[in-house]
């Protein structure tokens, strides 16, 4: 290992392979995408969010104007992002991956789908309004919103919502490991090629 201190600042692991780093990097996006997929699966099994665009949303006869409604790809992409973060902060670790904190981190991203998915319902809904609500208004009903997604998630993160992140935790370390895994063979081919 390789250190190098710069204005009392040591930094670690500068000699580290690019290819673990990018392994490791990899292994994120994976779990990411494993949480967007489970966002839009929820998205449109669960909450029954049809694909169309907004404008046959805002111009239906039939309903009322203001409707539940957000593109899918915005809850897709604030859980990949949170699913990423809660993967790097629990799984990534100095000699790997963690098994436990991969299961965990998909674990509790299971849960922050109802979260997220009632705040972009919630919101867009708020958003349709003409005219449009001031900010100050719709930022003071995100706690209210927060508070029902709360409830759901008591409701969904149930057993079964345990086990499936679960499940789908341990799929994703042993991907991410088979990724890292690769990574440090690759190295070892390269170290050998340049002796």
């Amino acid at each position: 290992m390789t250190e190098v201190t710069i204005s009392s600042v040591k930094v670690e692991n500068v000699g580290e392979p690019i290819s673990r780093r990018v392994a490791l990097w990899l292994a994120m996006m994976v779990a990411g995408l494993t949480g967007a997929a489970m966002m839009y699966l929820e998205w449109r099994s669960f909450f029954g969010v049809p694909h169309e665009l907004s404008v046959p949303v805002h111009m239906a006869n039939e309903g009322s104007p203001v409707r539940m409604w957000a593109p899918w790809w915005v809850p897709a992409s604030i859980v990949m992002l949170l699913t990423m973060m809660l993967w790097r902060l629990l799984a990534v670790r100095k000699g790997g991956i963690s098994f436990w904190g991969g299961v965990l981190a998909m674990v509790f991203a299971g849960p922050l789908i109802h979260l997220v998915a009632i705040i972009c319902l919630e919101v867009g809904a708020m958003l349709q309004f003409n005219p449009r609500p001031p900010i100050n208004r719709i930022l003071a009903l995100i706690p209210p919103v927060i508070r029902e997604g709360l409830g759901l998630i008591v409701i969904m993160g149930s057993v079964w919502g345990v086990l499936w992140g679960a499940l789908i935790g341990m799929f994703t370390v042993l991907l991410g490991r088979l990724m890292l895994r690769l990574a440090r063979s690759f190295d070892g081919l390269m170290t050998e090629s340049k002796t």
